[in-house]
């Protein structure tokens, strides 16, 4: 009876089949050769990235967490001199305790109607 994923170890033996066909193909067609002259030797390049005229970075500015925190932010503006909290006329408006409730009301609340 044939299995019907394959022996034992068949999909090792595809696996170096396909291997094999990948090696030929690359051996068949050679990565065309690019000519030398387009790259610098790399003595040319060392010299000329170490001597080439570029500027010495600075040294980086320290800063303690807070000036890091807060570098670049947008500058609050002070606010208008309001008040903060109520006004005495507005707390005397608030509610001292609960509202009154009519009879109709205080029946109506009286559980869950069934």
């Amino acid at each position: 009876m044939a299995k019907p994923w394959g022996g034992v170890g068949a999909w090792a033996l595809d696996a170096e089949r396909a291997e094999e066909e990948e090696r030929d193909q690359v051996a068949s067609f050679p990565p065309p050769e690019l000519p030398a002259a387009s790259f610098p030797s790399l003595r040319e390049a060392a010299t000329t990235a170490a001597g080439g005229g570029k500027k010495k970075k600075n040294k980086g500015t320290t800063l303690s967490l807070s000036e890091f925190t807060t570098y670049g932010a947008p500058q609050r503006r002070a606010a208008p001199a309001e008040p903060k909290g109520l006004t005495p006329q507005e707390m005397m408006m608030l509610p001292t305790g609960p509202r009154e409730r009519s009879e109709e009301e205080l029946d109506r609340s009286r559980g869950f109607r069934s």
